[in-house]
């Protein structure tokens, strides 16, 4: 900061700041060496580092937007086929956890009832499969099948069993209410496995291959890391995003 000063050992200047280092070498043309030479001082300054050369496979990440949905896979419709009369509903709320074998309704068929004694006739006379087709076409589980042959009396209402582990997106019954063949009175979900749907731009869905690894990240857990595989690209792009 004062006038041009050099030293030909080390020294400070009038603030006590230590005088940069020159060295011979560094005179060098570099076009002689073919090289170009930074001072160490300048290396330090600068925050370089080295490492050995290697073979690397080069990737470079792709960062675009993306949505968590259901697996269309994973959905299931409980729908009746037959005619029946809804005495109580256990599972009653939009967005209600059951497991597998939980009941969800009680109902008070007819046609079942009537299917029941046809079956139990059946089962006396050694045609259990046979007897048992009416009520396998009615949707009737074999849970419900199997406590037949452990039941003294015939029950005239049964409780509807849920067949998975889920979450009820949809509920269309309640108490008192008449259904009919073909109405559906619950849709369940299976969320431990889901779908994320990203967006890649045109210019970057080629390097997009089946099987790559996808790191996803949601605000609602920003601490968390969620590891998947890519299973599925779509054959079109979005006319007006231009993404795939």
């Amino acid at each position: 900061m004062g006038l041009p000063d050099t030293s030909p050992v080390p020294k400070k200047d009038s603030m006590g700041m230590d005088y940069i280092p020159v060295y011979a070498d560094e005179s060098a043309s570099e076009d002689e060496a073919g090289t170009v030479r930074i001072s160490p001082v300048k290396v330090q300054r600068t925050g370089v580092r080295t490492e050995p050369a290697a073979r690397r496979v080069l990737a470079q990440p792709i960062h675009v937007p993306a949505t968590v949905q259901l697996d269309e896979t994973r959905l299931r419709s409980i729908t009746m086929r037959a005619e029946g009369f809804i005495e109580e509903v256990y599972a009653g709320a939009t967005g209600q956890h059951v497991k597998e074998g939980e009941p969800l309704f009680r109902i008070y068929s007819p046609a079942i009832v009537q299917a029941q004694v046809d079956y139990r006739i059946a089962a006396s006379q050694g045609s259990r499969e046979q007897g048992a087709r009416k009520l396998w076409n009615y949707g009737v589980p074999e849970s419900h099948i199997a406590s037949l042959d452990k039941q003294g009396k015939m029950p005239l209402a049964m409780d509807w069993p849920s067949p998975v582990d889920g979450v009820l997106m949809t509920k269309n019954l309640v108490v008192g209410q008449r259904v009919m063949p073909g109405d559906e009175l619950y849709r369940l979900a299976d969320v431990s496995q889901v779908w994320v749907i990203a967006n890649v731009p045109e210019q970057d869905i080629g390097r997009v291959k089946l099987g790559d690894s996808a790191i996803i990240t949601v605000r609602a857990l920003p601490n968390e890391l969620f590891v998947g595989k890519v299973a599925f690209i779509l054959p079109e792009l979005d006319a007006e995003t231009r993404s795939a």
